[in-house]
């Protein structure tokens, strides 16, 4: 006998069948697991979507957009987004360009140029402050990672960059600890979400320090109605 294991011909014989029947009734299959998989990575990002609350269904929302680097501010960009409007206004740099339409085309009597400017600052600061809100959005699709982290990928065509990669660490609660993203463009990096405070039905991070301690993003002036 050695660690229990009878080594016989027939005590192999033995452990070799209950092997068998062990894979046979118990083992989940690959689909299974994978169906497993996806069951829990909809299951957190129905909690996280949740526990942000529902953008779509507010009248305004109004916030400023800051990154920070080593204390100096280096982006400013106001923002006013009409949800069931479909309409923005974006500020920045003594430009104002009012969005009329944003789905599922983009509409501004600005010049075209500063409207594509606009749009895309939209896009980017929206979802910045946004980003755990829309996990559910149509074109997001949800994973786990290994380390049980959200993992989101997008459609093709969805936003500006569809190729933009995202990982979530969420606390029991359904609030993002932090995100960890690779862009299309190849940058990489890692920010922690601070600073939650309730405006109306949305809970909001209004601070998110990158891993490196150097860049600071903060959204001021945030107004919800």
């Amino acid at each position: 006998m050695f660690w229990g294991i009878d080594l016989s011909t027939q005590g192999l014989l033995s452990v070799s069948v209950l092997w068998l029947l062990l894979l046979a009734s118990g083992a989940p299959s690959a689909t299974e697991a994978t169906a497993s998989s996806l069951q829990a990575a909809q299951t957190l990002a129905a909690q996280v979507g949740t526990t942000c609350g529902n953008p779509y269904a507010v009248a305004e929302i109004a916030f400023t957009f800051e990154v920070w680097v080593d204390g100096e501010r280096v982006i400013q960009r106001s923002h006013q987004w009409f949800p069931r409007e479909s309409r923005a206004i974006v500020s920045w740099e003594g430009q104002q360009v009012e969005l009329t339409q944003l789905y599922p085309y983009i509409a501004s009597t600005a010049p075209q140029e500063l409207a594509i400017a606009a749009y895309q600052h939209w896009i980017n600061d929206s979802y910045w402050l946004l980003a755990a809100c829309k996990v559910q959005d149509a074109g997001v699709e949800s994973s786990l990672d290994e380390t049980g982290r959200l993992s989101l990928r997008f459609d093709q065509g969805v936003g500006l960059s569809s190729g933009d990669q995202y990982w979530m660490s969420v606390d029991r609660r359904g609030r993002v600890q932090d995100w960890e993203f690779e862009l299309e463009g190849g940058r990489h990096d890692r920010f922690s979400w601070v600073g939650y405070k309730r405006f109306g039905p949305l809970l909001l991070s209004t601070r998110r320090i990158s891993a490196d301690g150097h860049t600071l993003v903060r959204f001021e002036d945030v107004r919800v109605r």
